[in-house]
């Protein structure tokens, strides 16, 4: 009723391939698309390539592949504008960044999914060398696939912080929810105190040392720290204030949970549901014990412990 009330609607659908009830959803595009009554209807679907959304919408719809000219081209704008801006590449010779961006061009190029995600990950993680060889070295040894890519990264998180990253992964990709924003400050603390074993609610002694930057830094291509202007003022209760950390894209989760990881040299890192909602409690339980510490909290969140304890529950 409401969509014949306007003379056009766009509909745009974003990874329909997530769809939790696939089914259904594919029925309501097609009634959507093909009813006579909706001709002034049109509809955007963005997915990845499987069979049964295929069958649907290929008699129905225009497909357009992402591995194409134009697609292309946005990713040679992107890679040159990264290695022409950024003050670290700046300080690298003209031929080696023209040697760079016509190798990552080509490499994606190559790929026929995530073609701009890898070409992204591979100048976060060039961008972390020093030495022209170092760097002509790496270019010759670039990860065909996104799935390489993350394991690369991975595999290159020393010794020392692959457990609080672990940590950190875990959280990120768990499915329960939050009752307030998972901010980089909550996130940092929360994987701290997990490996605490002391009772001080001031902070772990090693607070200092494990930053936002050192989030950045273990986490490079895999979680991002959202900067926010200088005047942005947050609305909620002060334990949620600070800049929001989320992983970086939709394949970190999709690897780090999947059998793909296990044979790798990554595996480490895998990941299951019942471990990323374990690590999960600890941001929510540490978000009750910091508003019923801090005498200067706002009441609905100081007197509420058991409202944020059960955020740690599944369902």
């Amino acid at each position: 009723d409401l969509i014949l009330r306007f003379g056009r609607v766009n509909i745009i659908i974003d990874a329909l391939d997530d769809a939790g009830e696939r089914g259904r959803f594919l029925t309501l595009i097609d009634s959507l698309v093909s009813n006579p009554r909706y001709a002034n209807v049109r509809v955007l679907v963005t997915s990845r390539d499987e069979i049964d959304i295929r069958r649907t919408l290929l008699p129905l719809s225009f497909h357009i592949s992402m591995s194409n000219p134009i697609v292309d081209e946005d990713i040679r704008r992107h890679v040159h504008s990264e290695l022409h801006s950024d003050p670290k590449f700046l300080r690298w010779s003209p031929a080696l960044l023209y040697q760079v961006e016509g190798t990552l061009i080509m490499g994606a190029k190559g790929m026929q999914v995530h073609q701009f995600r890898w070409a992204h990950c591979q100048l976060l993680d060039l961008r972390r060398l020093n030495q022209q060889l170092v760097v002509k070295g790496a270019l010759t040894e670039l990860p065909e696939t996104i799935d390489e890519t993350y394991e690369r990264i991975l595999c290159s998180i020393p010794d020392e912080p692959k457990p609080l990253s672990f940590c950190i992964l875990a959280i990120l990709c768990s499915d329960i929810r939050h009752p307030g924003p998972l901010t980089a400050n909550l996130v940092r603390d929360a994987v701290l105190w997990g490996d605490a074993e002391h009772d001080d609610i001031n902070g772990n002694p090693d607070d200092e040392l494990f930053d936002i930057e050192a989030l950045h830094e273990v986490g490079v291509c895999l979680i991002t720290v959202i900067s926010l202007p200088d005047n942005y003022q947050s609305h909620r209760e002060s334990i949620y204030s600070g800049k929001p950390i989320v992983l970086s894209h939709y394949t970190v989760k999709e690897f780090l949970v999947s059998k793909r990881i296990k044979p790798s040299t990554a595996s480490f890192f895998q990941l299951k549901t019942a471990q990323a909602r374990l690590k999960h409690v600890w941001p929510s339980l540490l978000a009750a014990l910091y508003a019923n510490h801090d005498a200067d909290q706002p009441h609905a969140v100081g007197n509420e412990f058991p409202k944020f304890a059960s955020w740690a529950l599944p369902g």
